[in-house]
């Protein structure tokens, strides 16, 4: 997955922050990796209180209503980091389903975005953030069955907090069936930044 060409940024009013000063995505690392088979990859941005960057890629066309994020992640530093936010998106037909989540790392909340009400809500589970520079893991399970946006569970290094929110889906004017994914890191009350370093990041779907 991170060593696909074709992803692309999200900054500004698309992001719903401040544009961070600098921000870069570099692929096909090996160090820091889990195995060292340079397919890691690390997702950086600093400069800017509050500032959020995004990455995004998409899959193409697909009827899917499944879906399983799996990933490895670390921080170099964590104390600047207010949140992370990790998400599936899919439109099937006029309805856009958007699962995004964010694990809030001042707050200890995990969240989901609700796209009518256009807000973050509670999801009953806890965001367990990663310790600086080691390997945290990751696993996020949605479903898009019952024309809803259904968050289903969140594991942190293996520990499972079972979710059972649903929320709508947005109306769109295109029918569409894109499928994607999105990454995005928003910075704390502070001019300096961090890097998140990912690995054997994995989408299942079905």
């Amino acid at each position: 997955m991170l060593r696909r060409p074709g992803w692309q940024i999200c900054v500004g009013s698309c992001a719903n922050a401040p544009v961070p000063l600098t921000h870069t995505l570099t692929q096909n690392i090996g160090s820091p990796g889990l195995d060292g088979d340079d397919t890691a990859a690390s997702y950086f941005e600093s400069g800017t209180p509050y500032g959020d960057m995004m990455w995004y890629y998409h899959f193409g066309n697909s009827a899917v209503t499944h879906f399983i994020l799996d990933l490895y992640l670390m921080i170099d530093n964590p104390e600047n980091v207010q949140a992370l936010e990790i998400a599936a998106l899919k439109n099937d037909g006029l309805s856009w389903y958007k699962m995004s989540t964010q694990c809030n790392y001042r707050s200890g909340a995990f969240r989901g975005f609700n796209v009518q009400a256009f807000e973050w809500q509670n999801l009953d589970a806890s965001c367990i953030p990663a310790k600086a520079n080691a390997w945290q893991r990751v696993t996020l399970q949605f479903s898009i069955v019952g024309g809803t946006t259904n968050f289903e569970g969140v594991s942190f290094d293996g520990v499972l907090q079972p979710i059972s929110v649903s929320l709508p889906a947005a109306p769109q004017t295109k029918s569409s069936e894109l499928l994607g994914i999105h990454f995005q890191l928003d910075n704390a009350d502070t001019s300096a930044g961090y890097t998140v370093s990912v690995d054997d990041w994995t989408v299942y779907w079905w």
